[in-house]
């Protein structure tokens, strides 16, 4: 997603709506590509597209295209100025439940005078297969 293309952005200040995500974001992992920097007023979720669903393990490549394994679950609030990894609070509960209590908490506590949208892509998952072969082409033991 370009910085110009238009984004959820667009529903909270044209329209004044509450954006929020549950999930996975999958849309980058850093600064400016973040849930909060295109226009969600909270996120809850994993920024990779794939972690476990227990421990929210993820692996990813970095810069040198070296595997990399990081813990990857977020709770980012636009109202309170934070974003906490939380990944070590929620370790050994099942994303998809974690995901589902989230999203109806925001929808049970919505202001019912200002539309919301909550979009929840859920069931992150590893591409095994991908992983499988970028550590056989590397020559890396799993």
């Amino acid at each position: 997603m370009k910085d110009k293309d238009p984004h959820f952005q667009v529903l909270g200040d044209r329209f004044d709506y509450s954006v929020h995500g549950v999930g996975k974001w999958h849309l980058g992992l850093k600064h400016p590509h973040l849930p909060l920097d295109r226009g969600f007023h909270s996120f809850y979720g994993c920024y990779n597209g794939g972690i476990d669903h227990y421990s929210h393990g993820a692996w990813i490549l970095d810069e040198r295209g070296n595997v990399v394994s990081l813990k990857d679950f977020h709770a980012d609030n636009l109202y309170m100025n934070s974003s906490l990894d939380i990944s070590s609070e929620v370790e050994g509960k099942h994303s998809t439940d974690l995901f589902t209590k989230e999203a109806v908490k925001i929808i049970e506590s919505h202001d019912d005078d200002k539309p919301c949208f909550c979009i929840c892509p859920t069931l992150p998952r590893i591409p095994l297969f991908s992983l499988l072969m970028i550590l056989l082409k590397r020559e890396i033991s799993i």
